[in-house]
């Protein structure tokens, strides 16, 4: 599914940087070469475990798909799962992209049906990322939707509902297409 996002930029996506947004990447797994993973000293730090320091790589030509989110759409939860001494943390976001663009709905519809790493960026610092999606496990879209006129401005989003057992603190590069 990767090459149905070979003709999509980031000019596309990005609305602006207005207040009261942050920035949100997309990559499929089939764009990265290398998707890094945590590196533990010995004995481990604490928090080292959930970061990955080393900047992923991605294939010749591919990088993530920048996307404008309202920060006031923004969730990221986490719910524990498992037995009594061997449970793990099941991570649930959702997020409004804004704007209506046959780009958009290919994206989401793609997302659909295709495994990925998102990059959320709330607080806009350079090289400072939370990661959902691994190789192991990938953010699964699990829902979208289509909403019209529910901005205070009139403006039109999609939700995106998406889920995974993976979440990391990456400190690493995203370059933009």
């Amino acid at each position: 599914m990767a090459g149905l996002y070979k003709t999509i930029t980031s000019t596309d996506v990005d609305k602006s940087a207005q207040p009261g947004y942050f920035k949100a990447w997309y990559s499929p797994l089939g764009d990265f070469t290398t998707l890094q993973v945590p590196s533990l000293s010995t004995p481990p730090a604490i928090g080292e475990k959930y970061t990955i320091a080393t900047s992923h790589v991605w294939a010749n030509g591919k990088s993530p798909i920048g996307l404008y989110i309202a920060d006031s759409t923004a969730e990221n939860d986490g719910d524990s799962l498992g037995d009594i001494e061997c449970g793990r943390f099941h991570w649930k976001f959702k997020v409004m992209l804004l704007g209506d663009t046959p780009e958009i709905q290919e994206i989401m519809e793609n997302m659909l049906n295709d495994r990925g790493v998102f990059f959320l960026q709330p607080n806009m610092v350079a090289d400072t990322f939370i990661q959902l999606g691994n190789v192991i496990s990938p953010g699964i879209l699990d829902k979208g939707g289509f909403k019209s006129g529910n901005l205070k401005s009139g403006g039109k989003k999609w939700e995106i509902n998406a889920q995974t057992f993976a979440r990391n603190f990456y400190t690493g590069t995203v370059p933009t297409r």
